[in-house]
């Protein structure tokens, strides 16, 4: 069994509360609620990732800091997390804590580019073109965004400790 699956099968049932709502918990956070489409590429490893960092980022700040991070920043710049044909979001969350991740959403430094009206499900040449077109621009690719791409990045925390006192 991987080293990562095993310490979180050990963390004990008994801990955990029979019920949660994030948006309940944390309702100063609106980034919780949000469900991004990854449209033709397959990056549901990224796209969570981008999600969850947003979401830590905001509740570690009690909702002062609310940022929608790029999932494109993991696919294009993270070489050993994947790209649009699947990756690891393990891999992904340290690249978050030791390369940091910048903005997307709409109007971030690196929109996500992939068309998410494709269809669904989205089409396998869909696919094939974005899996050509990955590529790490250390430059924000919006174009109306005022912010320098390396001081727009946001760096987590990974600690299996700091996210249990974050839950209780």
């Amino acid at each position: 069994m991987k080293q990562h699956i095993r310490k979180l099968s050990d963390f004990p049932a008994s801990e955990l509360p029979d019920e949660f709502d994030a948006r309940r918990k944390w309702p100063l956070c609106p980034s919780i609620h949000n469900v991004p489409n990854q449209g033709g590429c397959g990056s549901c490893y990224a796209v969570a990732v981008a999600g969850v960092a947003s979401d830590r980022i905001c509740i570690a700040t009690n909702g002062t800091v609310q940022v929608i991070l790029s999932s494109d920043d993991i696919i294009s710049c993270c070489i050993s997390c994947g790209a649009c044909t699947g990756g690891d979001s393990l891999k992904a969350m340290i690249y978050w804590v030791n390369e940091g991740i910048v903005t997307g959403g709409r109007d971030g430094c690196q929109p996500y580019p992939y068309d998410i009206k494709c269809g669904i499900p989205c089409p396998l040449l869909e696919f094939a073109k974005n899996a050509k077109m990955q590529r790490c621009h250390h430059k924000c690719q919006n174009i109306y965004y005022r912010n320098d791409y390396f001081n727009d990045k946001h760096y987590g925390i990974f600690n299996k400790y700091h996210i249990k006192k974050i839950i209780q």
